[in-house]
């Protein structure tokens, strides 16, 4: 009585084979549930308020909408095997998910859901694989459209496959095209690194793209990879030079890149280098005009040419300094001529001896100064024929040139050498020779009547050394520096005076030194006389010409 009071009781037949049987989840294998279990069942379920709420149609399928969105969102920003890995993860998440609802009593079918993301990444993949193909097939009909670089064109299908696999055809063909463009790219740094200028060059967006190791050195870096230029505006690159024709380099590259024409300018960096800059729009082959006439609209890049005009610009002053020269140092003599010829005509003038006299002098002095000038052009211009040469007999020779205008002021030549002793060297003997008759006529010219001059020739590690010492008055220090200066010269013992003409015997000098791989100092003491000392370098003798 007490266990039966105030409860339930379902009547009903259990035992197998005579009672209904119901296949239930919860069942065992094989075996059924009794119909008056199953009425247990949901009647308790009543009773407790445990029965499953299913989700409403609409929630289902705004819930599987979302998920299968989410993961057809995440194939366009995940590589294939992280959308794999996706597709299986949402799987397994919405099967865990309904199971974890059915404890709240909710029921959610996962079907769909499973379904739809074990079906998404097949799909995405054929949609994937397909739009490759056809961006495959349009990049390589449009390279075929165009000669490859050095005149190969890439074919779609590569020769060496035999067998019909369409993406394999075209993955192949692909990277053979790339393979050509790599070796195109290296060919035009190889080209860009040949030319002695610097070049610069830009995408639409004025960021360098490709540079040359000249660029390095007009944009002041230091290094022998140009690679740290890529991606820098071109105005930042080009900030240490001043543009003349622009107040910048922004509205030159965009007036050569909208108006497709050459634009040019000077440029200056700091206070010597000069540079002319070019600037002209890269052409595209494929970007042609349309029916209309009229260019298409889509911005190109611009090629930056930066070449050094230091050295010109150098050339120019010199010839303006000759052009000066000429107008005054020549042009001074031929005027004084006239005059004396003039002044001789009325009558006025000074007798004929003197006249002639100073008719000479102003000659000489004309002809010397032509003969200084071609001194130096032929120094300059000529080439440097070496050969094996004993520089004593060289020092004799230009002492026994010299030796007649010392002898006129009992001016005494000397050496530091004997008859029997030998210096050979490799130089040229013509414009060796000329230096020391100027050297030894400049120690003259300057010496006192009775004084002596004395050149030196001595041997050194690795070259030789030649020195001329006189008992002038010396040279100021404030006009050392300008000694190998064109046009100008100094008068020893005459502090920050320049005589009128050129002082080209000395430029004659410091030329052949020069091109010989030498240089020349000069130590000089106002009252001490100066020596002037010029130092060679020792070279090989050029191999002898075999006999006929």
């Amino acid at each position: 009585d007490s266990a039966l009071r105030g409860q339930t009781v379902l009547i009903g037949v259990t035992a197998r084979g005579l009672a209904d049987d119901f296949l239930t989840p919860v069942s065992g294998l094989h075996t059924g549930m009794a119909g008056v279990e199953v009425t247990a069942q949901l009647f308790a379920a009543l009773q407790q308020g445990r029965g499953l709420t299913t989700l409403p149609r609409p929630a289902q399928a705004l819930l599987c909408g979302l998920l299968v969105g989410a993961l057809a969102w995440s194939f366009r920003r995940v590589t294939p095997r992280q959308a794999l890995a996706n597709a299986i993860g949402l799987a397994v998440a919405c099967v865990m998910l309904a199971w974890l609802l059915v404890a709240l009593d909710i029921w959610l079918p996962p079907f769909s859901v499973v379904l739809a993301a074990l079906l998404a990444y097949p799909i995405w993949s054929w949609r994937r694989l397909e739009a490759t193909a056809r961006s495959l097939e349009a990049e390589l009909e449009a390279l075929q459209a165009a000669t490859g670089p050095m005149g190969r064109v890439p074919t779609l299908v590569t020769p060496t496959r035999t067998d019909n696999d369409f993406i394999g055809q075209r993955t192949d063909a692909l990277l053979t095209a790339t393979a050509q463009l790599r070796e195109a790219r290296q060919l035009l740094a190889d080209t860009l690194a040949a030319l002695p200028d610097a070049v610069f060059v830009t995408d639409a967006e004025g960021r360098i793209t490709q540079a040359n190791r000249q660029a390095l050195r007009v944009c002041g870096r230091e290094g022998p990879h140009p690679e740290v230029l890529i991606g820098l505006p071109l105005d930042a690159a080009l900030g240490g030079l001043t543009p003349v024709e622009s107040p910048s380099w922004q509205a030159l590259w965009r007036q050569a890149q909208t108006t497709q024409t050459l634009v040019s300018t000077e440029a200056s960096q700091g206070d010597t280098a000069q540079h002319l800059v070019q600037m002209a729009a890269a052409s595209d082959p494929a970007d042609q005009a349309s029916d209309t006439g009229t260019p298409a609209a889509r911005p190109h890049g611009v090629i930056v040419c930066v070449s050094d005009m230091t050295l010109l610009r150098q050339a120019e002053l010199q010839r303006q300094e000759l052009l000066g020269f000429i107008a005054h140092d020549i042009r001074s003599p031929q005027a004084s001529l006239l005059a004396l010829v003039e002044l001789q005509r009325m009558g006025d003038g000074l007798s004929n001896d003197e006249a002639l006299e100073h008719v000479e002098t102003l000659a000489r002095g004309t002809l010397d100064l032509c003969e200084e000038l071609l001194q130096v052009m032929r120094a300059e211009t000529r080439p440097v024929t070496l050969a094996r040469t004993d520089l004593y007999s060289l020092a004799e020779e230009a002492m026994a040139e010299v030796q007649l205008r010392a002898s006129a002021r009992h001016i005494t030549l000397s050496g530091n050498w004997t008859g029997e002793t030998r210096l050979p060297a490799t130089v040229d003997a013509y414009l060796l020779h000329r230096a020391l008759v100027n050297l030894l006529g400049n120690a003259v010219k300057f010496s006192p009547d009775g004084s002596a001059v004395q050149i030196e020739v001595t041997a050194e590690p690795g070259g030789f050394r030649i020195a001329v010492q006189d008992q002038g008055p010396g040279i100021p220090a404030s006009e050392l520096g300008r000694l190998f200066r064109r046009y100008e010269r100094v008068e020893q013992g005459r502090p920050s005076q320049l005589a009128a003409g050129i002082g080209l015997g000395l430029v004659f000098i410091e030329t052949v030194a020069r091109r010989h791989g030498g240089h020349v100092t000069v130590h000089s003491l106002e009252g001490q006389g100066s020596r002037f000392e010029l130092s060679l370098p020792e070279v090989n003798a050029p191999a002898a010409a075999p006999e006929a």
